[in-house]
């Protein structure tokens, strides 16, 4: 648990070893399930943030851009892949 608050990502081990590995350099989540969201409001003295109560569990911003960034990336090497793919074949 200590390693995963530190932003390392423990490697499989076997149950009789005494060493743990880990690795580093990956920024991991440590947001939770909110029912709860960011809402911007419009009053005189300008834009008001608060949190608003809502009926569903949400991720915050901030994990839903890393996820669109992982997805964008996992399609931008298939797209790359098949516009080479002559080149390798």
């Amino acid at each position: 648990m200590v390693l995963a608050h530190n932003d390392r990502i423990l490697l499989p081990t076997m149950a009789d070893k005494k060493t743990w590995y880990s690795i580093s350099g990956v920024k991991l989540f440590h947001d939770m399930l909110s029912k709860s969201r960011l809402t911007e409001r419009q009053t005189d003295t300008g834009i008001q943030v608060q949190y608003v109560d809502d009926q569903m569990y949400h991720y915050s911003d901030d994990t839903l851009q890393t996820f669109a960034d992982y997805f964008l990336d996992e399609f931008n090497a298939i797209e790359q892949y098949y516009a080479d793919k002559s080149q390798v074949e």
